[in-house]
């Protein structure tokens, strides 16, 4: 007689009943004539700090300064550096487009296009725009889980001041920050599909996955 064990029955049930914390968002996008195209769904996710975000959408983030340029088309005054921020993927969950979306307050000159009418590019290493200069792990433009990109944004500027990495206002890509959530841009991805639930359960009640008493 075939049976199919009652804990693999136990995982698929919490594989699909399990529910996902991210909060995904509509957003628009035109493209710019400044350097690439954006190319942005209309679903995504948002990314940001550990203090605002659920544990599957949380980066860590900081920033320093960079001589290097990341689109050669940028205005860049002369001795000025640019700034380099630095994310790290802390989610379980790869993910493999990447863009960053300055809010109202913030500006800077490699621009690919508009996200919900803010400034935003792509992150990345191809074309015109290479903001993606440093990768931890494999060059292959995938977010993995653990790893660590270096981005350029040039030309970078807060009205309050504010530094490039402080991206804490989840739900309000291209928004006005303010209250509890004070920011000066977000990050926003596509997320590599995980195995939809019910493969899962056709996987489980596979020939192969039984055994024969």
């Amino acid at each position: 007689m075939k049976t199919t064990s009652s804990l693999t029955f136990m995982a698929v049930l919490l594989a699909w009943s399990s529910p996902t914390l991210a909060v995904f968002v509509t957003v628009d996008h035109q493209n710019a004539d400044e350097c690439d195209l954006l190319a942005v769904p209309s679903l995504v996710d948002e990314l940001g700090l550990p203090t605002v975000f659920p544990s599957d959408e949380i980066i860590d983030a900081s920033d320093g300064f960079t001589n290097e340029v990341a689109c050669p088309d940028s205005f860049t005054p002369f001795g000025v550096p640019n700034t380099l921020v630095e994310i790290t993927n802390l989610t379980p969950t790869p993910f493999d487009n990447l863009w960053y979306v300055a809010d109202p307050e913030s500006r800077s000159s490699n621009v690919d296009g508009f996200v919900n009418d803010e400034e935003a590019f792509k992150i990345d290493a191809v074309g015109l725009n290479q903001p993606l200069v440093f990768e931890s792990g494999a060059a292959d433009g995938v977010f993995s889980p653990g790893e660590t990109w270096r981005l350029i944004v040039d030309n970078y500027s807060n009205s309050f001041g504010l530094p490039a990495s402080l991206l804490a206002s989840p739900g309000k890509v291209g928004g006005l920050s303010g209250g509890d959530d004070v920011s000066a841009a977000s990050v926003i991805g596509t997320r590599i599909p995980e195995p939809a639930p019910l493969l899962t359960v056709l996987s489980a009640l596979a020939p192969g996955a039984t055994r024969r008493r």
